[in-house]
């Protein structure tokens, strides 16, 4: 009966220590969740409601900020010339950066020019000998016009006479013919090789790379005197620093197309911004790229706080949802691949995880995990 009595009291002791423990890690594990939530466990956790309202729907992307850059490139093939300016050089615009090589054209425009004169005296020659055929024709056919009028039209010599008049009428009309053709491929490939010939005299002089605006010269690729200009290529850039762009990474033409607006966060200031679109060649050079795509945005209006390298961030604002759920966006905790939050329980610090939606710097949409009239806490 003793030990009886023992082995219950024993088992009770045990029991009661096993009690303890757990309750000892229930204080410590709540302990933990106190100390996500505030620096010191002396002080009260803040708490707030789950509410419904309104919030922009809108993302952030960082951004710097810096001059508008042009890339330039020549207007067409031939071989390269040389620069005009250096790195760092002040131009106006309108002036000439570079020049294509046209020594190599001067041969080109004489054989052009050689080939028109000829293709021309070769037109004159053969229209002047159908024009003369022609007369030829009128000429014999009055003479049998004439002779007909002196013959018997029931004799022989009418009827031969007759033939005679319609053969020549025929290839008389054959000839005029003949002359409308020439005329018309004479037409034809003369404004082809005039057409040809100016494009040659125009690259001899245009075939140039000039400043778009007043700017600095801020890079000049490599290239020697005769190398091939590929018009795919970049030779000069020139940055307008009295332009401000904004810079940041591309959240995809999606984004763009879809957003309301963008405006640049800099300095706790807002500046509305122009989306600048970026070209076909552009994309293009990114699809084949290993590069991060960019997109720039200028700053309209910007005041003294906006300065070249400063960095804030572009938003894209998409719209507005309306009575959805909020909390505070220092009510949220990551971990273990989860979003959540601690909500009041009876007192209790409840860990709930949530799904999130629109997000602004203080607040937050809720779409799974919270009720409205739910407390959470907070973290100051």
């Amino acid at each position: 009966m003793f030990e009886h009595m023992k082995s219950l009291r024993s088992l009770a002791i045990l029991v009661l220590a096993s009690l303890m423990l757990c309750a000892c890690q229930a204080e410590d594990s709540n302990a933990v969740k106190i100390m996500e939530l505030q620096d010191s466990a002396l002080y009260e956790p803040q708490k707030t409601e789950v509410i419904r309202g309104d919030i922009q729907v809108s993302y952030t992307y960082d951004a710097q900020v810096g001059p508008k850059v042009e890339q330039l490139t020549f207007p067409r093939s031939g071989n390269f010339g040389k620069y005009e300016v250096k790195i760092g050089e002040q131009v106006k615009k309108g002036q000439i950066l570079a020049r294509a090589d046209v020594e190599y054209l001067e041969s080109a425009i004489e054989s052009k020019t050689k080939d028109v004169e000829n293709h021309t005296h070769d037109y004159e020659y053969n229209k002047a000998t159908l024009e003369n055929s022609i007369k030829i024709e009128k000429l014999k056919l009055e003479k049998i016009y004439k002779e007909l009028e002196e013959l018997d039209p029931a004799s022989d010599d009418f009827t031969s006479k007759c033939v005679a008049a319609g053969n020549s009428d025929q290839a008389r009309k054959r000839l005029e013919i003949r002359s409308r053709q020439l005329d018309e491929k004479y037409e034809l490939e003369h404004a082809r090789k005039e057409k040809e010939l100016a494009t040659l005299k125009e690259q001899s002089t245009n075939n140039l790379i000039v400043a778009p605006f007043d700017g600095v010269v801020v890079a000049i690729a490599d290239a020697e005197y005769g190398n091939y200009i590929n018009t795919d290529n970049d030779y000069i850039a020139v940055a307008d620093e009295n332009v401000l762009y904004a810079r940041c990474e591309s959240a995809g033409i999606g984004m763009i197309r879809n957003a309301e607006k963008e405006v640049l966060l800099l300095n706790g200031k807002v500046y509305d911004t122009n989306y600048v679109p970026r070209t076909d060649k552009y994309y293009l050079k990114m699809k084949n790229s290993t590069e991060t795509s960019y997109e720039e945005f200028e700053v309209i209006d910007p005041d003294r706080e906006v300065s070249l390298g400063d960095v804030g961030k572009i938003r894209y604002i998409m719209g507005e949802k309306k009575n959805v759920l909020l909390i505070p966006n220092i009510a949220l905790l990551n971990g273990e691949g989860n979003t959540y939050v601690y909500k009041d329980v009876d007192g209790q610090h409840q860990k709930t995880i949530v799904k999130t939606g629109a997000k602004t710097e203080l607040m937050v949409e809720i779409t799974d995990g919270l009720s409205e009239g739910d407390v959470v806490y907070v973290q100051e």
